[in-house]
């Protein structure tokens, strides 16, 4: 039996460590400050909840615009090949 696959990729990426604990660590002051501003009196899976919705949101919202508007990328994909 030939067991090839024509779509088997693989790639190399690099990640800014710096950059990327800078947008963590600002994404989790956001987060926290939102959650003291607008869940007051809440139970505690709502805040879990919107913990979770806020810090994910913002470090999307903060990786696109370091990776498209600063262009200081966060992730940047340097190539890719064949995988044998």
């Amino acid at each position: 039996m030939n067991d090839v696959h024509e779509y088997r990729y693989a790639g190399w990426f690099v990640v800014d460590a710096r950059l990327a604990g800078l947008v963590a660590f600002i994404a989790l002051c956001v987060s926290v400050l939102v959650l003291a501003l607008l869940f007051r009196g809440r139970r505690w899976h709502e805040y879990v909840a919107g913990f979770i919705t806020i810090y994910a949101g913002v470090v999307l919202l903060f990786v696109g615009f370091c990776n498209y508007v600063l262009r200081f990328p966060v992730f940047v994909v340097e190539s890719f090949f064949k995988f044998p």
